[in-house]
């Protein structure tokens, strides 16, 4: 298993924890997954938690917005599940 993988397992199951629903869980992975590939191609270095800076999620964030054009609600949810990740 891949060190991305094993992060987001590790993070579903605190989410399954704390009692969180299956289709956020399903969202938050997703989300994590695609910020973990943008991490990867932005920053041409394998994905690790301790590397994420406020930067690159700043980065991300403007990414999601300009060139991916996503509605601010489907922005806002991708750094909530970030946000959680990181706490």
């Amino acid at each position: 298993m891949s060190e991305v993988s094993e992060e987001i397992a590790r993070f579903e199951q605190e989410l399954e924890r704390r009692g969180v629903s299956h289709n956020t869980i399903r969202n938050y992975r997703l989300d994590l997954r695609q910020f973990a590939t943008w991490f990867e191609i932005t920053n041409a270095e394998a994905f690790a938690a301790a590397a994420v800076t406020p930067t690159d999620l700043r980065q991300f964030r403007s990414h999601q917005q300009a060139v991916r054009k996503f509605k601010p609600a489907t922005v806002n949810r991708r750094l909530a599940c970030l946000r959680t990740f990181f706490d």
